[in-house]
């Protein structure tokens, strides 16, 4: 072999190593691409699917009602409201950042006349976590995740 063949020789392996390194390199870029990407969707959409509950007591078969308005629903949305054993349950999701109020009002049979009026601030954060008062559901004993549909 003479030296012209040599150096073709070494020239062509120095090509191969080199695409071969860029090959790797690409690779590793998409790599953390989708990594990043796929971070940012978990970040951005949270947990969708977190509801929370709070329970207010009243006896619904002596004509009381509890009933609650959300002033921002982007932010807190009621998802849905029930009775049971003595118990009004409202179930909310999570919507958009922010802060709102929640107003809770009790009355009693046909005249809707308001006997009780309760005003909760609501916060909800970039994980889709709701805070009532100040509170999570950890530091507030009516206020429950919910992670599965409840039977009416």
């Amino acid at each position: 072999m003479d030296a012209r063949q040599k150096e073709s020789m070494e020239d062509r392996k120095r090509y191969l190593e080199e695409t071969a390194n860029l090959a790797r390199m690409k690779q590793a870029v998409l790599t953390v691409i989708f990594i990043v990407v796929i971070l940012a969707v978990c970040l951005h959409f949270g947990y969708p699917d977190d509801q929370y509950q709070i329970e207010k007591e009243a006896d619904k078969n002596e004509g009381y009602l509890w009933k609650c308005k959300v002033e921002d629903e982007s932010v807190v949305k009621p998802e849905r409201d029930y009775y049971a054993n003595g118990t009004f349950v409202f179930v909310f999701k999570a919507g958009e950042q922010g802060k709102t109020k929640v107003i809770f009002t009790l009355t009693k049979g046909e005249s809707n006349e308001i006997l009780k009026e309760e005003t909760t601030s609501v916060s909800v954060d970039s994980f889709h976590k709701i805070s009532f008062n100040g509170k999570t559901q950890n530091e507030n004993p009516l206020i429950k995740k919910i992670d599965k549909e409840v039977d009416e």
